[in-house]
């Protein structure tokens, strides 16, 4: 089979969000603005022979946040309907799949940081890069006697009550509590959660 990869370029605006897109985009917009407006457009826009968008809801969002009277998209016609609808699933998924080489991203992002190069226009957030640039101990501090570990989970407290979370559920807090500041809705931060659920 072959595939035309043409690159058109059109308003965003004539682009249609697929209606039951199954991705929450609302927090990346404004990463990938960031991103855009460091590297450029550099990804086109997925669309069907409808215009409606197959994959790049959230760079649209993004280009029209930015005012971009024109974006670069292809017109995918050689996917049956099912496979667009499997393919929409499929390109958020299938990046999800992949891990960091922790060693050698702390080298390159180190690297970048020594430059003045923004960090934050390739994703991370600030609790990303606090727990990526954590010095380690000193050989000197680890050949020392391990102390007692405690073993005394976070606790949340409303007035008098108290129930402790595992720091799993401490590190989805602060991920979801990261979001809020980003969006700054007009609710308070347990409204929107309960809202928006976990």
């Amino acid at each position: 089979m072959e595939y035309k990869h043409e690159i058109k370029w059109g308003d965003p605006m004539e682009l249609k969000p697929y209606e039951n897109n199954p991705r929450v985009n609302d927090y990346a917009v404004k990463k990938v603005l960031a991103s855009i407006e460091e590297f450029g457009f550099t990804s086109p826009i997925l669309v069907d022979p409808d215009l409606v968008i197959i994959a790049g809801h959230t760079r649209r969002e993004a280009a029209i946040l930015k005012g971009l009277e024109k974006v670069p998209y292809i017109v995918v016609d050689w996917m049956s309907p099912e496979q667009v609808k499997a393919y929409r699933i499929a390109d958020n998924k299938l990046s999800e799949l992949s891990t960091w080489d922790e060693v050698a991203l702390k080298e390159e992002l180190f690297e970048l940081k020594e430059l003045d190069f923004p960090l934050e226009v390739m994703g991370f957030t600030e609790m990303d890069l606090k727990d990526l640039f954590v010095e380690e101990e000193p050989e000197a501090e680890k050949d020392k006697a391990p102390k007692e570990e405690k073993t005394t989970l976070p606790m949340l407290r409303f007035g008098s009550n108290s129930v402790r979370i595992t720091e799993d559920e401490l590190v989805l807090l602060s991920n979801r509590y990261n979001e809020y500041v980003e969006l700054t809705p007009e609710e308070g931060f347990i409204v929107w959660l309960l809202k928006r659920g976990l």
